[in-house]
Protein backbone atom coordinates (compact mmCIF):
# COMPACT_ATOMS: atom_id res chain seq x y z
CA UNK A 1 0.00 0.00 0.00
CA UNK A 2 1.66 3.41 -0.99
CA UNK A 3 2.16 5.48 2.04
CA UNK A 4 0.42 8.48 3.52
CA UNK A 5 2.79 10.32 5.36
CA UNK A 6 2.56 14.22 5.46
CA UNK A 7 5.74 14.24 3.44
CA UNK A 8 3.91 12.61 0.20
CA UNK A 9 1.58 14.83 0.15
CA UNK A 10 3.71 18.06 0.43
CA UNK A 11 6.63 17.89 -1.49
CA UNK A 12 7.06 19.42 -5.05
CA UNK A 13 7.49 17.87 -8.27
CA UNK A 14 10.83 18.48 -9.81
CA UNK A 15 11.18 20.56 -13.21
CA UNK A 16 12.55 18.97 -16.57
CA UNK A 17 15.97 19.22 -16.76
CA UNK A 18 16.23 16.85 -19.95
CA UNK A 19 13.40 16.36 -22.90
CA UNK A 20 13.17 12.71 -23.62
CA UNK A 21 14.04 10.87 -27.06
CA UNK A 22 12.94 7.69 -26.55
CA UNK A 23 9.72 5.93 -24.48
CA UNK A 24 6.38 6.93 -24.14
CA UNK A 25 5.44 9.80 -21.92
CA UNK A 26 1.59 10.80 -20.86
CA UNK A 27 1.11 14.62 -21.05
CA UNK A 28 -2.22 15.57 -18.89
CA UNK A 29 -3.67 18.40 -17.51
CA UNK A 30 -6.44 19.17 -14.37
CA UNK A 31 -9.53 21.38 -14.06
CA UNK A 32 -10.25 21.73 -10.09
CA UNK A 33 -12.29 24.15 -8.19
CA UNK A 34 -11.99 27.39 -8.06
CA UNK A 35 -13.68 30.71 -7.20
CA UNK A 36 -13.46 34.28 -7.38
CA UNK A 37 -9.91 34.69 -5.80
CA UNK A 38 -9.07 31.35 -4.50
CA UNK A 39 -5.53 31.41 -6.70
CA UNK A 40 -4.83 35.05 -4.71
CA UNK A 41 -5.77 33.20 -2.19
CA UNK A 42 -4.05 30.23 -2.74
CA UNK A 43 -7.31 28.51 -2.11
CA UNK A 44 -6.27 28.95 2.25
CA UNK A 45 -10.54 29.60 3.10
CA UNK A 46 -10.86 25.95 5.33
CA UNK A 47 -14.26 25.75 2.82
CA UNK A 48 -11.40 26.00 -0.34
CA UNK A 49 -10.27 22.56 -1.97
CA UNK A 50 -8.57 22.14 -5.71
CA UNK A 51 -11.22 19.56 -6.24
CA UNK A 52 -10.38 18.39 -9.70
CA UNK A 53 -13.62 18.17 -11.90
CA UNK A 54 -11.95 17.29 -15.13
CA UNK A 55 -8.49 15.08 -16.31
CA UNK A 56 -7.22 15.43 -19.69
CA UNK A 57 -4.22 13.23 -20.74
CA UNK A 58 -2.84 12.14 -23.88
CA UNK A 59 0.18 9.70 -24.50
CA UNK A 60 2.88 10.26 -26.58
CA UNK A 61 5.85 8.66 -28.47
CA UNK A 62 8.82 10.81 -27.84
CA UNK A 63 10.72 8.46 -30.14
CA UNK A 64 7.90 9.83 -32.82
CA UNK A 65 8.71 13.30 -32.39
CA UNK A 66 5.99 13.54 -29.46
CA UNK A 67 3.06 11.96 -31.51
CA UNK A 68 -0.01 11.42 -30.15
CA UNK A 69 -0.60 7.82 -29.71
CA UNK A 70 -4.04 7.49 -27.50
CA UNK A 71 -5.96 10.06 -25.06
CA UNK A 72 -8.02 10.14 -21.93
CA UNK A 73 -11.15 12.44 -20.72
CA UNK A 74 -13.06 12.79 -17.78
CA UNK A 75 -15.09 14.35 -15.57
CA UNK A 76 -15.33 14.48 -12.18
CA UNK A 77 -17.87 14.87 -9.27
CA UNK A 78 -16.24 17.59 -6.44
CA UNK A 79 -17.62 16.25 -3.34
CA UNK A 80 -16.28 19.12 -0.73
CA UNK A 81 -17.92 21.52 -3.22
CA UNK A 82 -20.51 19.72 -5.05
CA UNK A 83 -21.80 22.69 -7.21
CA UNK A 84 -19.35 24.40 -9.47
CA UNK A 85 -19.12 28.34 -8.90
CA UNK A 86 -20.52 30.81 -11.44
CA UNK A 87 -16.38 31.93 -11.71
CA UNK A 88 -14.88 28.39 -12.34
CA UNK A 89 -17.58 27.71 -15.24
CA UNK A 90 -17.13 30.64 -16.51
CA UNK A 91 -13.22 30.33 -16.52
CA UNK A 92 -13.63 26.67 -18.40
CA UNK A 93 -17.24 26.60 -19.60
CA UNK A 94 -17.84 23.12 -17.67
CA UNK A 95 -20.90 23.60 -16.46
CA UNK A 96 -22.75 21.47 -13.25
CA UNK A 97 -24.95 19.56 -16.16
CA UNK A 98 -22.08 18.31 -17.72
CA UNK A 99 -20.63 17.73 -14.34
CA UNK A 100 -23.77 15.79 -13.17
CA UNK A 101 -24.98 14.23 -16.11
CA UNK A 102 -21.06 13.18 -16.93
CA UNK A 103 -19.34 13.32 -14.52
CA UNK A 104 -17.78 10.34 -11.91
CA UNK A 105 -16.24 10.40 -8.55
CA UNK A 106 -12.38 10.67 -7.84
CA UNK A 107 -12.30 7.16 -6.72
CA UNK A 108 -13.25 5.90 -9.70
CA UNK A 109 -11.68 8.05 -12.09
CA UNK A 110 -8.08 8.12 -10.72
CA UNK A 111 -7.68 4.31 -10.81
CA UNK A 112 -9.15 4.79 -14.86
CA UNK A 113 -6.28 7.36 -15.01
CA UNK A 114 -3.67 5.15 -13.48
CA UNK A 115 -4.38 2.28 -16.04
CA UNK A 116 -4.03 4.76 -18.94
CA UNK A 117 -0.73 5.97 -17.53
CA UNK A 118 0.68 2.32 -17.62
CA UNK A 119 4.24 1.95 -17.98
CA UNK A 120 4.77 5.30 -19.55
CA UNK A 121 7.77 6.56 -18.18
CA UNK A 122 7.36 9.73 -16.82
CA UNK A 123 4.20 12.29 -17.11
CA UNK A 124 4.51 15.61 -17.98
CA UNK A 125 2.51 18.67 -16.51
CA UNK A 126 2.74 22.63 -17.33
CA UNK A 127 2.38 23.65 -14.11
CA UNK A 128 1.79 21.85 -10.65
CA UNK A 129 -1.06 19.66 -11.91
CA UNK A 130 0.62 16.62 -9.68
CA UNK A 131 0.61 18.46 -6.56
CA UNK A 132 -3.19 18.63 -7.41
CA UNK A 133 -3.23 15.15 -7.73
CA UNK A 134 -1.77 14.50 -4.86
CA UNK A 135 -4.02 16.32 -3.01
CA UNK A 136 -7.20 14.79 -4.20
CA UNK A 137 -5.94 11.64 -3.17
CA UNK A 138 -5.71 12.88 0.35
CA UNK A 139 -8.71 14.32 0.42
CA UNK A 140 -10.39 10.91 -0.95
CA UNK A 141 -8.35 8.85 1.68
CA UNK A 142 -6.59 6.90 -1.66
CA UNK A 143 -2.89 5.56 -1.62
CA UNK A 144 -0.65 7.99 -4.48
CA UNK A 145 0.81 5.32 -6.46
CA UNK A 146 3.04 7.14 -8.58
CA UNK A 147 6.39 6.85 -7.54
CA UNK A 148 7.56 10.43 -5.96
CA UNK A 149 9.30 12.50 -8.99
CA UNK A 150 7.76 10.81 -12.04
CA UNK A 151 5.48 13.81 -12.32
CA UNK A 152 7.68 16.29 -14.03
CA UNK A 153 6.84 19.98 -14.44
CA UNK A 154 7.45 21.46 -17.11
CA UNK A 155 6.16 24.85 -16.93
CA UNK A 156 9.70 26.85 -17.27
CA UNK A 157 11.30 24.32 -19.36
CA UNK A 158 8.72 24.70 -22.10
CA UNK A 159 8.61 28.48 -21.90
CA UNK A 160 12.04 28.86 -21.88
CA UNK A 161 12.52 26.68 -25.28
CA UNK A 162 8.99 28.38 -27.06
CA UNK A 163 10.74 31.88 -25.53
CA UNK A 164 14.11 31.34 -27.70
CA UNK A 165 11.50 29.92 -30.74
CA UNK A 166 10.04 33.00 -30.73
CA UNK A 167 12.47 35.39 -29.59
CA UNK A 168 9.99 36.97 -26.69
CA UNK A 169 10.94 36.22 -23.19
CA UNK A 170 8.47 34.23 -21.10
CA UNK A 171 8.52 32.96 -17.79
CA UNK A 172 5.34 31.02 -18.40
CA UNK A 173 2.74 29.87 -20.79
CA UNK A 174 -0.49 28.77 -19.68
CA UNK A 175 -1.12 25.70 -21.92
CA UNK A 176 -4.55 27.17 -23.40
CA UNK A 177 -1.90 29.80 -25.17
CA UNK A 178 1.11 27.64 -26.56
CA UNK A 179 0.18 27.42 -29.99
CA UNK A 180 -0.97 30.62 -30.08
CA UNK A 181 2.31 32.29 -28.79
CA UNK A 182 3.91 29.68 -31.41
CA UNK A 183 1.80 31.13 -34.31
CA UNK A 184 0.74 27.75 -34.91
CA UNK A 185 -2.77 26.64 -35.97
CA UNK A 186 -4.10 22.79 -34.94
CA UNK A 187 -7.46 21.30 -35.45
CA UNK A 188 -7.65 20.88 -31.71
CA UNK A 189 -10.68 22.00 -29.57
CA UNK A 190 -9.79 25.81 -29.01
CA UNK A 191 -11.91 26.46 -26.12
CA UNK A 192 -9.88 27.58 -23.07
CA UNK A 193 -8.86 25.69 -19.70
CA UNK A 194 -10.49 22.52 -20.41
CA UNK A 195 -8.26 19.62 -19.93
CA UNK A 196 -7.98 17.74 -22.67
CA UNK A 197 -7.81 20.37 -25.38
CA UNK A 198 -4.85 21.68 -22.98
CA UNK A 199 -2.88 18.41 -22.94
CA UNK A 200 -3.66 17.93 -26.84
CA UNK A 201 -1.83 21.52 -26.99
CA UNK A 202 1.26 21.51 -24.67
CA UNK A 203 1.64 17.97 -26.61
CA UNK A 204 0.99 19.95 -29.94
CA UNK A 205 3.47 22.53 -29.13
CA UNK A 206 6.18 20.25 -28.09
CA UNK A 207 5.61 18.05 -31.50
CA UNK A 208 6.55 21.63 -32.98
CA UNK A 209 9.38 21.81 -31.13
CA UNK A 210 10.48 18.93 -31.97
CA UNK A 211 10.18 19.24 -35.63
CA UNK A 212 12.05 22.32 -35.95
CA UNK A 213 14.79 20.54 -33.67
CA UNK A 214 14.38 23.10 -31.01
CA UNK A 215 14.35 20.05 -28.42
Amino acid sequence: MPTTDSALWQYKDPTLQTWPDSGHVVVFDLEYTAWEGSRERSWSGDWEHREIVQIGAVLVDTAAGFEQIDSFNRFIKPIRNPLLSNYFTALTGIDQTTVDNEGTLFIEAYPEFVQFVGDAEVLFANGTDGEVLRENCKLNNMGYVFERGRIINIRSKIASEVSERVGQKYDFIDSGNLINVLGCSTSTDDSGHNALADAKKISFALRELRRHSAI
